[in-house]
């Protein structure tokens, strides 16, 4: 038998090709002065394969098309890796991970606005001036796309019935009020509860809501919300159904669904009321007689109501319970209220052009 020598076997041994490994995603920076961002597109994809797409900038000047994208960031371990121009490895948290798979087509590119991935986060400058954009980012999106973090149970008809609420069924309806419990879990996911969630829904002007993989229709959904929610406003009997429904959601054990704070998160529909009441009012404001028509709710989107009203609401940063809202006040024009992350807690909460803005608020509610 004849036997190999070293020399031989190493011209034997299969050699591997040393694979080039892509550099880490770099973020290329905006022009501020053209009021840029960037929009992810995210190529298509069959579900749980590898998350990729590119980064293109646009002006919002230029009133791109686009969608933007609602979720929460979740716990920051484990991460995942996306794809960014040409094989870039982006370090994503899973919620995004899951909710990128759950949005994206089998065949075409989808285009989106997602703010881990379109803000460079570790430029803070740069942050602050996007966060003034928020605004017109949410507002100017064809479709604002939530991604919640639930699976739904499609018990009987219930989802069927939700398409119809308004259009010939009611949620009084049913009298057992456990029937609507499907949908009214959607409510009890702590989606509802952050403050930055808050302005992406309310300035949305179309909305598609996704429980995983199921998407549901945001206008409906949030039509059972409001329905649900006139409890807290309207005198209802404590054996209807939406009174049920409310104590279901806030999980309330006793007979305190009517006196819940009216958080933002608790009625999205309303909350659109009063925005536009409030642009209405903040228009009028040089014509005496106007002013006094001016109400509450008018003034419920004013910075210091909407910072009143989201206290209970959930923030990493706390900083973000002013910085969160700014997209909703109708008294603050964009780029009027500067963003500044290198200021503290105190400093934020007590900026004397935000001191003297607030004040001037106070007594027109006071007045109301």
């Amino acid at each position: 038998m004849k036997t190999r020598s070293k020399a031989t076997d190493r011209l034997w041994t299969p050699q591997r090709k040393k694979t080039k490994k892509a550099p880490p995603f770099q973020h290329q920076p905006l022009d501020p002065e053209k009021r840029q961002i960037r929009l992810f597109e995210l190529s298509p994809g069959k579900p749980g394969s590898r998350i990729s797409g590119k980064l293109i900038h646009v002006s919002l000047n230029d009133n791109p098309r686009f969608e933007a994208l609602s979720y929460t960031w979740g716990l920051p371990q484990p991460t995942y890796i996306v794809s960014i121009d040409e094989g870039s490895p982006f370090s994503v948290r899973r919620n995004l991970r899951k909710a990128l798979d759950a949005l994206r087509r089998p065949d075409n590119p989808r285009l989106l606005w997602v703010d881990c991935i379109c803000i460079n986060q570790l430029d803070i400058p740069e942050k602050e001036i996007q966060i003034q954009l928020m605004r017109a980012i949410y507002a100017g999106a064809e479709t604002v796309c939530t991604w919640i973090d639930h699976n739904v149970q499609p018990i009987g008809g219930v989802f069927e019935d939700l398409e119809n609420i308004g259009h010939g069924t009611e949620i009084g309806d049913f009298m057992d009020p456990s029937y609507w419990y499907p949908v009214a879990d959607i409510f009890r996911d702590p989606y509802w509860r952050r403050v930055w969630v808050q302005q992406e829904l309310i300035l949305a002007s179309k909305l598609e809501i996704y429980c995983r993989h199921d998407m549901i229709d945001g206008k409906q959904l949030l039509e059972f919300q409001h329905r649900v929610n006139l409890v807290k406003h309207q005198l209802m009997s404590v054996q209807s159904p939406e009174y049920h429904i409310s104590r279901y959601i806030a999980n309330d054990p006793v007979d305190q669904a009517a006196s819940t704070p009216d958080f933002l998160s608790g009625d999205i529909l309303r909350a659109r009321e009063n925005l536009v009441l409030g642009q209405e009012a903040h228009g009028k404001q040089g014509n005496e007689l106007d002013n006094l028509k001016i109400t509450r709710r008018a003034l419920g989107s004013s910075l210091l109501q909407l910072f009143i009203k989201t206290a209970g609401l959930n923030v990493t940063d706390l900083k973000d319970r002013v910085y969160g809202i700014l997209g909703l006040a109708v008294d603050v024009d964009e780029g009027a209220f500067n963003v500044d992350y290198s200021l503290s807690i105190t400093g934020v909460y007590t900026k004397r052009w935000e001191v003297d803005h607030m004040q001037g608020r106070l007594s027109d509610v006071d007045a109301a």
